[in-house]
C-alpha cells in the first residue's frame, strides 16, 4: 500500500516501537523498476535456446540502464544455469557480471564463482549433483537503449543440451532496472 503522505520523524524526536511497527506495515514498492517470480518457471531440458520469463521491466529509448537480477535456480551439473537478457533492437549491451557459488561437485567448495563478458549469454553457473537443489546467483547489467523502447526480459537456458533433467528459475527471484545519468 502505497502512502497518502511519507512518515517522518524531526530531528532529536525518538521512534517508539509502536510507530516503527506501524510505518514497517505500508513497504513501498517501486514496481517501475523492479519485480519478483511469483512461482517457478517452466523449466528447460535438452536446450541452450534462451526463453522469456515474466522477469520483466520497461525501458525508454536513448537511456543507459544498468540491470541486477537475483536468481534461484534448480540445475543438474550436467546442464547448469545460463541466464541472458532480451532487450529492445538498437540496444547496445556493454558488460555483464555473473557471481555464484561453486557446483556441489568442486574442490572449492567454500569460494564462488565470478565471470564478466561483453556478449549476452556467455556466461553460466553451475548445477548441483541434484537438480532439485536450489542455488542462488547474482547478475548485474549494463546497456544502453537505442531508438526504440521497449522491455528488458530475463531469458534462460541451459549451458549445455545434455541434461534432460530440467533447469528452473525458482520464486523470488528478483529483476530490478535503474536509469543511469551518463557522466
Amino acid at each position: 500500500m502505497a502512502w497518502s503522505t511519507r512518515p517522518s520523524r524531526n530531528a532529536g524526536q525518538r521512534i517508539r516501537f509502536a510507530a516503527e511497527d506501524a510505518i514497517g506495515d505500508q513497504i513501498e514498492y517501486l514496481s517501475s523498476r523492479e519485480c519478483s517470480l511469483a512461482a517457478d518457471t517452466g523449466g528447460v531440458s535438452n536446450s541452450t535456446t534462451p526463453v522469456a520469463t515474466n522477469l520483466s521491466r520497461a525501458v525508454n529509448a536513448s537511456t543507459k540502464y544498468h540491470g541486477r537480477a537475483l536468481f534461484y535456480y534448480s540445475a543438474h551439473q550436467n546442464g547448469d544455469f545460463k541466464p541472458s537478457l532480451s532487450l529492445p533492437s538498437g540496444t547496445t549491451f556493454h558488460r555483464y557480471w555473473l557471481f555464484s557459488q561453486p557446483a556441489s561437485n568442486s574442490t572449492n567448495s567454500g569460494d564462488g564463482y565470478w565471470g564478466t563478458e561483453t556478449t549476452l549469454g556467455n556466461l553460466s553457473a553451475p548445477g548441483m549433483a541434484t537438480a532439485a537443489d536450489i542455488v542462488a546467483c547474482m547478475m548485474f547489467a549494463m546497456f544502453t537503449v537505442g531508438g526504440n523502447a521497449g522491455n528488458a526480459v530475463i531469458t534462460y537456458a541451459q549451458a549445455s543440451a545434455t541434461s534432460s533433467a530440467a533447469t528452473f528459475i525458482r520464486a523470488h527471484s528478483t529483476w530490478n532496472v535503474w536509469e543511469v545519468d551518463s557522466v
